[in-house]
């Protein structure tokens, strides 16, 4: 979902990243799905979702999260 929503808007991952201050790899796996519910997320994991949480892209945090 993250994915096509990055590719529908045609947004460049890294120009992302570098704008918000968010670590690039974190951001690219969590586009790409990457991260499974057995994961625990660290803190570049954790800013990227919050971002994309304050940036209306997402409607609420994963469990990995909660």
């Amino acid at each position: 979902m993250l994915k096509k929503y990055f590719d529908d808007n045609n947004i460049n991952l890294k120009k992302f990243a570098q704008k918000y201050g968010l670590d690039y790899m974190s951001l690219f796996r969590v586009v790409n799905g990457y991260y499974s519910e057995k994961y625990i997320a660290k803190s570049n994991t954790k800013a990227v979702y919050k971002k994309l949480l304050e940036l209306n892209i997402i409607h609420e945090l994963p469990d990995i999260l909660k």
